[in-house]
């Protein structure tokens, strides 16, 4: 979520945060989440995150060439495009990639420090 930049793959994500594909999807695992819905999530925050703080709207913030792949990431939160401007909480409660309350909880909690 804190990227410059949308991180488009696993891997590139992976990278970011230091770690190996592997490692990443055992953590998911160990976390009993999947690495593509975790993934996707993450993507979707930072872009709704960026459109609340910056303007515009999420869609802006996410790389992708195709529109109908922004509209697989929303139909896969169980979301329409935001059209107006979602706060991460709304984001994090209503979509549903990554539904484990206690995971909901840390990541508000992180996002309010």
């Amino acid at each position: 979520m804190f990227a410059p930049h949308d991180l488009v793959t696993i891997e590139v994500w992976a990278r970011f945060h230091g770690l190996s594909q592997t490692s990443l999807r055992e953590l998911c695992a160990r976390a009993h989440v999947y690495p593509h819905d975790v993934h996707s999530c993450a993507r979707l925050l930072r872009a709704v995150t960026l459109a609340r703080g910056h303007g515009g709207v999420a869609d802006d913030y996410l790389d992708v060439a195709d529109a109908r792949t922004t509209k697989r990431l929303w139909c896969r939160a169980d979301l329409k495009t935001p059209l107006g401007r979602m706060t991460a909480d709304q984001f994090i409660n209503g979509q549903q990639l990554v539904t484990d309350h206690q995971i909901r909880a840390s990541v508000l909690a992180m996002l309010r420090r």
